[in-house]
């Protein structure tokens, strides 16, 4: 983690959000800037949980949550924030612009709303197209709304109305709560390629449950394809084929396009979508990841727990990503070319099962306490 100190505690507050940092930290919403730095100085003092357990409570002040951005960050462990939500969950979270990494520029982003036991990474696409500035507007609309992201989804079509129509990003959020039986998953919402994964332990060691690409939407696509064909086939006359030509193109755009919602990408047209997960109990010592593309590309998720020193904990999951994903990333076009022969498979030359790929970074790890 990066050191704690008053400079980058200062660094790390945007105008917008000190009055709201101000009341959380020292109910009050204005501060000379003398006044800050000996109040921070002497929280920096007290120690990183007691300045992280405090400023958790900013989160709830300000209207977005924390939005990371990873702009400036060389690496995961250059960005990584930490927080301890009011019911005792940790959150951990950073991006980073990757390694090798041509765009020059993070369209990854990171939301957290502790105060709501809320996070969500969200990955931007479209190049050129605004992809960082529609994942941006999208992350700060899902910390407005963390118990709604449908909301959140309704309100970027006017938002980003102005921006490149080929804008889009893929999401992942999660919601845990806790009540008298403990904590739990309150739902997870996932979009594209941006992956949710929760790590359970039990006697017999560790339960993984990952999402996976199969939707209802694919089988709709599929099950339209098939009818019409069907329908095609029992007729002969030119006009009901031309008809059912025309019934088939808007049906499968349709479906196509919530497919795409559900599968690919949100678009500034996006539809809500429903959670895939609801209700999920979290015993202690659980972990709840969300991984953007950057990381799963070149680690599955899997392979990053064998990997992870034992016992698990949410640094030691950190470190174990920005490690290896760092090492395939640097020396991805050698990996690539003594892996050309290799068979589909096979695991790459490095020992690993992704094809390594340079890619902007995010994540988010919420740690049910031990």
């Amino acid at each position: 983690m990066p050191q704690l100190s008053t400079a980058n505690v200062l660094a790390r507050m945007a105008p917008t959000e000190r009055p709201c940092v101000h009341q959380a930290l020292f109910e009050t919403e204005t501060l000379s800037h003398k006044e800050l730095q000996e109040r921070i100085t002497n929280l920096v003092a007290a120690g990183r949980d007691g300045y992280y357990e405090a400023l958790t409570r900013t989160l709830g002040s300000h209207d977005t949550g924390r939005v990371l951005d990873g702009n400036d960050a060389p690496s995961l462990l250059a960005s990584v924030e930490q927080y301890r939500s009011p019911n005792g969950l940790l959150f951990i979270a950073a991006t980073d612009i990757g390694i090798n990494y041509s765009k020059l520029r993070n369209e990854d982003r990171v939301v957290l709303r502790p105060d709501c036991g809320f996070a969500a990474v969200v990955d931007g696409m479209g190049g050129q197209k605004d992809g960082d500035r529609f994942a941006h507007v999208l992350a700060q609309e899902l910390g407005k709304y963390p118990n709604d992201p449908n909301t959140a989804i309704t309100n970027i079509r006017s938002l980003t109305s102005s921006m490149d129509s080929g804008a889009s990003a893929c999401m992942g959020s999660v919601s845990v709560a806790r009540n008298a039986d403990g904590y739990f998953l309150r739902n997870a919402y996932r979009v594209g390629d941006v992956r949710v994964a929760i790590i359970v332990p039990t006697d017999e060691g560790l339960y993984v449950r990952e999402t996976t690409d199969k939707t209802k939407a694919n089988e709709r696509v599929q099950a339209i394809t098939n009818e019409i064909r069907l329908r095609a086939l029992a007729t002969t006359d030119d006009v009901a084929l031309e008809q059912l030509r025309e019934e088939f193109i808007y049906q499968l755009t349709a479906a196509e396009r919530e497919r795409n919602v559900v599968t690919n990408a949100l678009y500034g047209y996006a539809s809500p979508i429903d959670p895939i997960w609801e209700n999920i109990p979290l015993p202690p010592g659980s972990f709840v990841l969300l991984l953007s593309d950057g990381i799963t590309d070149n680690l599955d998720v899997l392979e990053i727990l064998f990997l992870t020193p034992k016992p698990l904990t949410s640094q030691g999951l950190l470190e174990t990503i920005q490690q290896y994903t760092t090492n395939r990333m640097t020396n991805f076009e050698q990996i690539r070319e003594q892996s050309r022969n290799r068979k589909p498979s096979e695991k790459y030359s490095d020992g690993f099962l992704q094809n390594p790929k340079p890619d902007n970074r995010g994540l988010a790890i919420i740690e049910v306490p031990r």
